[in-house]
């Protein structure tokens, strides 16, 4: 993996309002995040996983579901950036 100091990830710890004052972040009725499968936002380059997007589920699909998107992410970045 090549080094780069000229890119550093925003982490967001969810606070209760992160989604409903960040502009871009669509939400649906229920207050939860839209995602597509892969847990990209409506926002370009953010994206969600968790209690955030799917409300309460299991262990077991929260897991998957964070992986599914980790792995988005990864290509995200490296598509973008060239890594």
């Amino acid at each position: 993996m090549k080094a780069f100091n000229h890119w550093k990830p925003k982490i967001y710890r969810y606070t209760g309002n992160i989604v409903s004052t960040t502009g871009g972040i669509e939400i649906d009725r229920f207050g939860l995040v839209v995602t597509d499968d892969t847990g990209r936002t409506t926002r370009e380059g953010v994206f969600a996983s968790g209690d955030v997007v799917t409300g309460a589920k299991t262990v077991v699909e929260a897991v998957s579901f964070s992986k599914r998107s980790a792995q988005a992410i990864e290509s995200f970045i490296k598509e973008k950036y060239g890594i």
